[in-house]
């Protein structure tokens, strides 16, 4: 005798039988974010933000040790910076401010300290020749991430003494510091990647290290936010069973070092106009995204702290500001962030002359 099952029947077993399907979780959206303004909303639009109040969560950065602000002090060398990953900008005390509640000692010359995250209140001021500032008028240290920030990696040790951060938000955005050399980079990689570590480094949360401590080898710290606080993860690189997040976040870094070598633009100076301040003066310079650059056209501020070179068939050597003409030909790589406008504006880190 045959026997039959309603049809209802068979997919309720074929759904018990299934493996269960874990929901790929949200993004985080902690309550430090609250009220939270990037930097580079403040970089973008100076005018905008002057007088106005507003709330940033950013690393300490004492005397812009890293360059992340690019410029100088607005108002006098004491100054510091703060940088959340999307740009830096320098912050002073306003009237009353007596410090940052539950900070160590900050030192405004040790890196050691410039991994200090803090939560600052101010105002946004601007000076004379058009440059943001915070004036603090309170702020604490606290734990967690920057804004929108879902990971942070750092990458210490080996024979080179490695010292490199990541901040990597969901959409794929990168930001990559060598803390050893300065050198920063912003990059994009696979959404794909991003959830795939997280996922993976997610399982070892209630773990404070995994693999194996070896000389000579790389430690991961991994932070990653678990519910509305963050945890950090210590992995060894050696027999670790996080080798395929490791191998990830490893092509990251050096995608990351890998843009140091290739410039922003690459074209031909079309306009030069002076500068107030610290910035020397502006340079539009027009290419062609062909050559392998990330932009065509931009018009880029040189500071006292951009470096200008002439590259020839005998190699470089130093130039100045003044060697800059219209009508070269050039390259610049950008430091700080970039305002993605038409043509884009930025602060030229280094500009080459090419002389062929």
């Amino acid at each position: 005798m045959k026997r039959w099952f309603p049809s209802w029947m068979l997919l309720l077993g074929l759904v018990a039988c299934a493996p269960a399907v874990i929901p790929t979780p949200l993004p985080p959206t902690p309550s430090l974010w609250e009220g939270v303004t990037s930097i580079s909303e403040i970089l973008s639009d100076p005018e905008g933000y002057e007088g106005r109040e507003v709330v940033v969560v950013a690393y300490y950065r004492g005397w812009d040790l890293f360059g992340e602000a690019g410029t100088g002090p607005p108002l006098t060398r004491s100054d510091v910076a703060v940088a959340d990953g999307t740009g830096g900008i320098y912050i002073v005390s306003g009237e009353g401010f007596e410090g940052f509640r539950g900070a160590p000692s900050l030192p405004p010359d040790r890196p050691s300290v410039t991994e200090t995250l803090l939560r600052i209140r101010g105002v946004v001021r601007v000076t004379p020749s058009g440059q943001p500032y915070i004036e603090v008028m309170e702020g604490e240290k606290v734990e967690g991430l920057p804004m929108g920030v879902v990971l942070r990696v750092h990458r210490q040790g080996t024979l080179l003494g490695l010292s490199e951060e990541l901040l990597v938000w969901e959409d794929g955005t990168v930001y990559f510091l060598d803390r050893k050399a300065s050198y920063r980079s912003r990059f994009s990689v696979d959404p794909g990647e991003v959830a795939q570590v997280l996922d993976m480094v997610g399982a070892y949360l209630s773990d404070r290290e995994v693999g194996t401590p070896i000389p000579d080898t790389a430690v991961y710290d991994f932070t990653v936010w678990e519910g509305d606080a963050v945890h950090t993860l210590r992995v060894f690189e050696w027999e670790s069973p996080l080798s395929e997040a490791v191998g990830i976040v490893a092509q990251w870094c050096d995608q990351g070092r890998a843009k140091r070598e290739q410039p922003d633009i690459r074209g031909v100076v079309t306009d030069i106009s002076a500068g107030q301040g610290d910035v020397l003066g502006t340079v539009r310079i027009e290419g062609s995204i062909t050559e392998g650059t990330e932009y065509d056209k931009a018009v880029v501020a040189v500071t006292e702290e951009t470096e200008v070179v002439r590259r020839g068939p005998g190699g470089e050597e130093k130039a100045t500001f003044d060697d800059v003409q219209v009508g070269q030909r050039v390259e610049a790589t950008f430091v700080g962030p970039v305002a993605e406008s038409y043509p884009v504006q930025a602060t030229a880190g280094r500009i080459v002359i090419l002389e062929e």
